[in-house]
C-alpha cells in the first residue's frame, strides 16, 4: 500500500544509503544487503497506515508558513550571524580581540562581554551590573545596567577603531525588525526522512546521524517503524547530496526537525533539533489538528503542556493525567527540554486509558529491525548498530566469546584476540618491552630495594612501599634487560622467602638511566636528582 507511493529512484537511494552508512564507522560489515528494500520496508508499510490516512494518502505533506518569531528564535538567529561566516562575525571577533589587548579595557573585559551576548542583543538591553572604565581619551566611560548594547558598542568601536561595527549594527537591526519566520514546513512518514533525520547540509547533527555513526542511530529505524512517530522539518533552499557514490542522489536538507507523537488520544512534540522553537511547534500542532479533522474526522479538545518533572498535566473539565512516553532502543528525548512540551489532547480518550497510577503510558518506538536482512527477532550488538549479529562480520574474544565490530577493539597476542577484561585477567605489561605483553603466569615482579638494610621478607610483606616493575625473566629477549640493568638479568637478586614465594629485587646501583625511568625515578625538571638518596626524593612512594 505505502510501498506503492515510493518511486523506484527513491528505493534505489535508500538501498544505496543503507549500503553506504549501515556499517559501524570503519568496521567490517555486510558487503551487500541480504533482503530487498521492499522487504526491509514491510514493517514501515504496515505500521504507518493510520498516519498515511492522516496525511490524505501522502507520505509527505507540506505548506508554506509565516509565523511570528519568539525571542528564542531571535537569539538563535543572532547567534548564527555572530558565528563564522555570518555578517556579525567580524565585529564580534574584533571586539573580543580589543577587550583582551587594550590596556584600558582588559580590567573590565568580562563585563564588556555582556554587551554582545545573544540575550542582551535579542532583548536590546544589557541586564547586567553597571560598571565603568577609563577610556582611550582618558575620560570615565560608564556602562549602565539596562543600556542599549548597540549604542554602547558603537561608542566603544569608534573610540578604539574596532572594525566591522556598521555591518554588525545593520544586521542586528534587520534581525530585530524581522517579526516573522518564512519557510517550507513538512510533515513526513517517508522512510528516507527517518534515515536522514539527523543528516543534512546545515552544519548540525545528533546521536541519530547515519553518516556520522551516531551512537543511537538505530533509534531512527524504530521511529520509521513506529505507528505513532512522524518527522516535522523545515527544508533548506538546496537539497543535500546523499554521498552514496551515485550521481543525482539528493534529498531534502533539514534546517530544523522534530519528532511528534501522533494518535487519536494525543499529539505531542518530543524535542527539536538543532534548536527549539515554540512558534514552529505550535505551527506543526495546528497543521496536524487540521489534518486530523479533515482526514480522520477527529478532534482534540484541549491544548495542554507537559511540565518536566512537575507531575500531572491539566486537562479539560478539571481532569488531570500524567503522560509517560517511552522508547526501546531510541534515545528518549521526551522530558529532556528546558521548557514544557506542547501537546493536543482528546480528554475522553486519554482518561479512558489511564492505568492504576493515573498515567497515560505509550511506547513510541516501533520494531528494531536489521537494515540488512530485515529480521526483528535477532539481537543487536549496540544502539549504534543498524544490522543484527547474524548479518555482521565480527571479531571474537578468544576467551569469553564476546563480539566486536572492529579489529582494534581487541588486544592481540600471538594472533589471538582478547577483550579488555579478559586481557587484563591474563596478561601484564612487560615494562622492559611494551610490545610484548607477559602472561600472568610468566610475570615476575622486580622490586627496587630502598636501602641495603631492607630484607626480601620486608619487601614481600610490604610491597606497596616499594617501586616495582613487571618483566618476564624467562623471556626470549634478555638483551633488552641491558637497557635497564647494568648487568642485565644478572643484576636481579632473588630469595625464596616462603614455599612457592620468591622475591626478586635490584639495588639503585644496578640501574641504568633507562632503569631509573622504568622505575619512575626520573624527574625531567631535575635530571640529577636520582643521584640523591632515593628516600629523599619526592619520587619515592
Amino acid at each position: 500500500m505505502l510501498l506503492e507511493k515510493l518511486t523506484n529512484h527513491e528505493k534505489e537511494m535508500m538501498s544505496h544509503y543503507i549500503s553506504a552508512y549501515g556499517r559501524l564507522n570503519d568496521a567490517d560489515g555486510p558487503s551487500h544487503r541480504r533482503a530487498d528494500i521492499d522487504y526491509i520496508l514491510r514493517i514501515w508499510d504496515a505500521n504507518k497506515r493510520d498516519l498515511f490516512k492522516l496525511f490524505g494518502g501522502e507520505l509527505i505533506v507540506s505548506k508554506d508558513i509565516e509565523i511570528p518569531l519568539d525571542v528564542d528564535d531571535v537569539k538563535r538567529k543572532i547567534g548564527e550571524a555572530m558565528d563564522y561566516p555570518g555578517e556579525m562575525y567580524t565585529f564580534r571577533r574584533s571586539f573580543l580581540n580589543a577587550i583582551s589587548s587594550e590596556p584600558t579595557l582588559i580590567p573590565v573585559r568580562y563585563s564588556l562581554m555582556e554587551l554582545i551576548t545573544t540575550d542582551a542583543l535579542a532583548e536590546n538591553k544589557m541586564d547586567y551590573n553597571s560598571f565603568s572604565f577609563t577610556g582611550k581619551d582618558g575620560k570615565l566611560f560608564k556602562v549602565n545596567c539596562g543600556c542599549k548594547p548597540i549604542k554602547t558598542l558603537g561608542k566603544i568601536a569608534a573610540m578604539y577603531n574596532i572594525d566591522g561595527f556598521e555591518e554588525f549594527r545593520l544586521k542586528h537591526s534587520m534581525l530585530l525588525n524581522q517579526k516573522h519566520l518564512h519557510g517550507n514546513l513538512c510533515l513526513s512518514i517517508h522512510p528516507l526522512d527517518y534515515m536522514t533525520m539527523s543528516d543534512n547540509a546545515c552544519n548540525w547533527e545528533s546521536c541519530m546521524s547515519w553518516k556520522n555513526s551516531g551512537c543511537y542511530r538505530r533509534g531512527t529505524v524504530e521511529m520509521m517503524n513506529s505507528p505513532v512517530a512522524i518527522v516535522a522539518y523545515l527544508t533548506a533552499e538546496e537539497e543535500m547530496s546523499l554521498e552514496t557514490g551515485y550521481r543525482d542522489e539528493t534529498w531534502n536538507s533539514k534546517k530544523w526537525r522534530e519528532l511528534f507523537i501522533v494518535n487519536k488520544d494525543v499529539i505531542s512534540e518530543v524535542k527539536g533539533y538543532p534548536y527549539q522553537s515554540v512558534s514552529l511547534v505550535d505551527a506543526v500542532l495546528a497543521f496536524l489538528r487540521d489534518l486530523a479533522k479533515k482526514n480522520w474526522d477527529h478532534e482534540y479538545d484541549y491544548d495542554s503542556i507537559y511540565l518536566n518533572d512537575c507531575g500531572s498535566v491539566k486537562l479539560r473539565d478539571g481532569n488531570r493525567a500524567t503522560f509517560a512516553f517511552w522508547t526501546e532502543t531510541m534515545y528518549n528525548d521526551f522530558g529532556t527540554m528546558d521548557r514544557s512540551h506542547h501537546m493536543l489532547v482528546n480528554t475522553a480518550r486519554v482518561m479512558n486509558q489511564l492505568n492504576a497510577h493515573d498515567e497515560y503510558s505509550l511506547c513510541y518506538s516501533g520494531e528494531s529491525e536489521c537494515m540488512w536482512c530485515g529480521s526483528i527477532s535477532n539481537s543487536f550488538d549496540c544502539e549504534e548498530a543498524l544490522y543484527c549479529e547474524d548479518c555482521g562480520e565480527y571479531y571474537t574474544c578468544s576467551c569469553c566469546g564476546a563480539h566486536f565490530h572492529r579489529e582494534d577493539d581487541l588486544f592481540w597476542v600471538d594472533d589471538e584476540g582478547y577483550c579488555e577484561e579478559c586481557y587484563a585477567e591474563r596478561f601484564n605489561q612487560n615494562q622492559f618491552n611494551y610490545d610484548e605483553p607477559i602472561a600472568v603466569e610468566d610475570s615476575r615482579t622486580v622490586y627496587l630495594r630502598r636501602t641495603n638494610d631492607d630484607t626480601p621478607e620486608a619487601m614481600s610483606e610490604a610491597d606497596y612501599g616499594y617501586r616495582s616493575i613487571i618483566c618476564d625473566l624467562d623471556g626470549d629477549y634478555p638483551y633488552r634487560a641491558k637497557n635497564f640493568l647494568i648487568d642485565g638479568y644478572d643484576s636481579i637478586k632473588s630469595k625464596e622467602v616462603a614455599p612457592d614465594t620468591t622475591v626478586y629485587w635490584v639495588d639503585r646501583e644496578d640501574l641504568t638511566d633507562s632503569g631509573f625511568r622504568a622505575f619512575g625515578l626520573w624527574d625531567e625538571n631535575d635530571q640529577d636528582n636520582y643521584f640523591r638518596p632515593i628516600e629523599e626524593t619526592h619520587l619515592w612512594f
